[in-house]
C-alpha cells in the first residue's frame, strides 16, 4: 500500500488571495445591491422583537446608578450606613429562583 501525497492534505491553506479573486470573478457580472435574489424575507417573531428592545434598552442605560451610589457613599462616610444582612441574602435568593424558573 503507498500513501502518496500525504503533506498535501495537512500542508496549512494559505490560498485566500486565490479565493477572494474566485469570489471578486464570481460577483464581476452582478450587482452587490442585488444580493438577495427572490425577494427572499425574514420576520422576526414577538419574543425576539422584545429581546432586541430590552437589548437595546439595557445598552443605552448607565451601568452604575449614580444617585444610589451617591447616596450610599455618603451614608457610609457619615457613618450612617446599615446593611441589613437578611434582607440582601432574600435578595439573593429571589433572583436565583427566578433564574431557575426562567431555566427550567
Amino acid at each position: 500500500m503507498q500513501i502518496k501525497n500525504l503533506t498535501e492534505m495537512f500542508r496549512p491553506v494559505d490560498n485566500t488571495d486565490n479565493r477572494s479573486q474566485k469570489n471578486k470573478a464570481g460577483r464581476s457580472d452582478r450587482d452587490d445591491s442585488s444580493a438577495v435574489a427572490g425577494g427572499d424575507r425574514v420576520s422576526l417573531s414577538r419574543a425576539a422583537q422584545q429581546y432586541k428592545l430590552v437589548q437595546q434598552t439595557a445598552r443605552n442605560s448607565p451601568d452604575v446608578r449614580a444617585e444610589m451610589v451617591g447616596q450610599i457613599k455618603g451614608q457610609v462616610a457619615n457613618g450612617t450606613y446599615e446593611l441589613n444582612s437578611r434582607k440582601t441574602a432574600e435578595k439573593m435568593m429571589e433572583q436565583e429562583f427566578a433564574l431557575w424558573n426562567e431555566n427550567t
